[in-house]
């Protein structure tokens, strides 16, 4: 994700018209297709959970401090 809002950043830098930021990425498109037996994306989902919990991964994380100003890239 570091790598992808560098990319953005230099984009913007070289005059592209960035509007925004989406953290979905093809991956999600492979988590759904195989029944979300695998886990991509910023919050892990407890499926054996009745409740189905999530939790934040280290991504959430970074991505959060980064929206705060608190990571650099």
């Amino acid at each position: 994700m570091q790598s992808h809002i560098a990319a953005v950043r230099d984009a913007l830098r070289n005059g592209s018209n960035v509007k925004g930021y989406f953290t979905w990425s093809f991956l999600d498109v492979y988590e759904l297709l195989s029944g979300y037996s695998t886990g991509y994306g910023l919050i892990y989902l407890d499926l054996d959970d009745p409740d189905l919990k999530r939790y934040p991964k280290l991504s959430a994380k970074w991505y959060s401090n980064f929206l705060k100003g608190k990571a650099a890239f």
